[in-house]
């Protein structure tokens, strides 16, 4: 039984190491990644004209074309932490409000210079508040959004994001907070 396995094991191995008899047309040897940052205006839902600033990374891969895939979807990750321009005279107004996550993104590829996209993130969110100090308000957070890539220069591509967040049953008011912001910035892409 045991030299039976054995000749059936080499038996595969000899069939491994064979390739296709022609060359093939093309190879590509692209690296899917791109990473990128940008500065973020949002307005924190507490109130019209009341805004917060701050930064804005992020990283991605786009998903290899197979059948069943479309061209141009990919996977992100994101951070965003807005700590510039709090509105601090207003009590009880956020004065800072980070956000980590990631999700599905669509990348819309038919133009060369051109992507428009769509995105949908799950991230974890914090908010800290002017009226208390060490009060701080954490939540699972959906984010809706989407924008356009430019491309200027080889793999340097500008973006304008806009996102929607909505932070479910913010403090058990049964109400959801609705932060909105845009995103200017770029992206490095190390595809060809």
């Amino acid at each position: 039984m045991r030299l039976k396995l054995i000749l059936a094991g080499l038996l595969f191995l000899t069939a491994v190491p064979v390739f296709a008899q022609v060359v093939p047309q093309a190879t590509e040897h692209n690296v899917p990644l791109y990473v990128g940052g940008g500065y973020a205006r949002y307005s924190p839902d507490w109130g019209p004209g009341r805004t917060l600033d701050g930064i804005n990374a992020y990283a991605g891969i786009t998903l290899p074309r197979i059948s069943v895939i479309p061209a141009g979807l990919g996977v992100e990750a994101e951070w965003r932490s807005l700590f510039f321009n709090p509105s601090t005279n207003v009590p009880g107004y956020v004065i800072s409000e980070t956000t980590m996550g990631g999700g599905v993104i669509y990348k819309y590829q038919h133009w060369q210079r051109l992507r428009p996209y769509a995105k949908y993130f799950l991230e974890q969110g914090k908010n800290h508040y002017a009226s208390h100090p060490d009060a701080f308000a954490y939540d699972m957070v959906t984010v809706m959004g989407g924008g356009i890539e430019y491309k200027v220069k080889s793999h340097y591509w500008v973006r304008a994001d806009y996102s929607r967040q909505t932070w479910s049953n913010l403090f058990l008011l049964n109400k959801d907070s609705n932060p909105q912001g845009v995103t200017l910035g770029m992206t490095y892409n190390f595809q060809r």
